[in-house]
């Protein structure tokens, strides 16, 4: 059985973690799975034991090919061709607010691997979308999927033509959107709202001017010899703060 030499970026996901997740949640989205040749145990047994649980054809391929399909990234051996990105719906999103939401947007956030690395802290706080500008972005990548490790399929990924535009019915639906700015107040003086949107802005650009002004208050985080923080580290820290000062019983 040979491999299919058309692929496309926009159809396949790679990295262990990852291939699991997609495999156990979505495993009728995947028409293929390749394996490099000779390797096994742990997570690989599991992986293979999903798809051949699911009657997804497994097909194991030369680590030399495996290398060229994913442009040289770190698949670790593993990579599932399919229906893989599923961006989610708007209206799903206002419809699954609830008092304790926390959402995050992301503003022109173009390197995928903070985009990644933002939806893996994302799902592990228990934030249930994840809203990205289509210009100007990472977009949903193999690279931020891999980042993500597994996260993307726990949260709703959105893009939006104009993020100011969602950030107005974010506020109709009585959502305070809290803006990441280093000229906002300190997170640690700040009473954090719930429902709430976290907005993020770009690694060397920050926040949009029409996104900034859309923003009902600005939030900053302390910090000492250095200017700045990578935007998945500073989303990874005010996220910890929303989610600490969540009401009891709701986190």
């Amino acid at each position: 059985m040979t491999y299919n030499k058309n692929i496309v970026d926009d159809s396949i996901i790679y990295g262990r973690q990852p291939v699991y997740e997609i495999l156990k949640n979505r495993p009728k989205d995947i028409v293929k799975l390749y394996i490099t040749e000779g390797i096994q145990g742990g997570i690989i047994d599991d992986i293979i034991a999903l798809a051949q649980k699911n009657r997804v054809t497994i097909i194991r391929i030369n680590g030399r090919e495996l290398e060229r399909i994913t442009s040289g990234s770190n698949h670790q051996g593993v990579l599932a061709e399919g229906l893989i990105y599923k961006p989610g719906d708007w209206t799903d999103v206002l419809n699954s607010i609830v008092n304790d939401s926390i959402i995050v947007a992301l503003a022109e956030v173009e390197d995928p691997r903070n985009v990644g690395a933002i939806i893996r802290t994302a799902a592990g706080f228990g934030v249930k979308s994840v809203v990205m500008t289509k210009h100007r972005s990472a977009g949903l990548s193999p690279a931020a999927a891999k980042t993500s490790a597994g996260g993307i399929e726990y949260v709703d990924t959105v893009i939006a033509n104009s993020l100011p535009q969602r950030m107005d019915e974010l506020k109709k639906s009585n959502v305070w959107v809290y803006g990441a700015d280093s000229e906002g107040e300190d997170i640690q003086k700040v009473k954090f709202t719930y429902p709430c949107c976290l907005v993020l802005g770009g690694e060397n650009t920050g926040l949009p001017r029409l996104v900034n002004e859309k923003c009902d208050f600005k939030v900053s985080i302390p910090i000492k010899n250095i200017q700045s923080y990578n935007v998945s580290v500073a989303a990874g820290i005010i996220l910890y703060e929303m989610y600490k000062q969540k009401p009891v019983g709701k986190k």
